[in-house]
């Protein structure tokens, strides 16, 4: 049975076999692709991920070209879906990249079913990997709950404003879907807060 454990600090200190790496746009987009602006140099500043990978692929642009060429032989991926890659550099072996906004619905970009879906795809691939130890960012941004949700919140309490998930909501939900894979391969789920 997994142990699940919040830790605080940066995530970067972690060393086990994968990271979590949430996405905030679709990994097959060609132009303004954020995974591969997430290890530019160039770019790494703006990244809404810096704080998970800061310190990986700063010294060369081969890492980065690595990392292009192995996500286009992945090819197509889904929002809601997850791709692992090598992490090149830092001290985990895989990184698994969650992608949970669909930039084609322009009235709902964050999608709160979206986000568990990604969630659930990025363990089961883990598992797949003989995953052993993995650690997951708690997001940081708030990510506005399914429509009807709202439409029935408002209903019930009269409320006019979008309801949100918040940080603790975040980690109720990746606690939640851990405990569902913790009798596979996983032996121990770090959730940076």
């Amino acid at each position: 049975m997994a142990k699940i454990i919040l830790e605080s600090g940066s995530i970067l200190s972690f060393k086990g076999d994968a990271l979590i790496c949430f996405c905030d746009s679709d990994l097959t987009l060609k132009k303004n692709n954020p995974v591969l602006q997430f290890f530019s140099a160039k770019t790494r500043a703006n990244s809404s991920q810096k704080n998970v990978v800061n310190k990986s692929y700063a010294q060369s642009k081969e890492q980065e070209d690595n990392l292009l060429r192995e996500l286009s032989a992945i090819g197509f991926c889904e929002i809601g879906n997850a791709v692992i890659t090598k992490a090149y550099d830092i001290d985990v072996k895989h990184f698994i990249f969650a992608p949970y906004i669909n930039n084609d619905d322009t009235e709902d970009k964050l999608n709160f079913v979206l986000f568990h879906r990604a969630l659930r795809s990025a363990f089961a691939l883990a598992n797949l990997y003989g995953v052993k130890s993995l650690a997951i960012p708690v997001l940081r941004i708030k990510i506005p709950k399914k429509e009807f949700m709202d439409k029935v919140i408002s209903q019930v309490f009269d409320i006019k404003k979008k309801d949100v998930l918040n940080e603790k909501e975040l980690t109720d939900i990746i606690i939640a879907i851990s405990k569902e894979f913790e009798n596979k391969f996983l032996e121990e789920i770090f959730i940076y807060r």
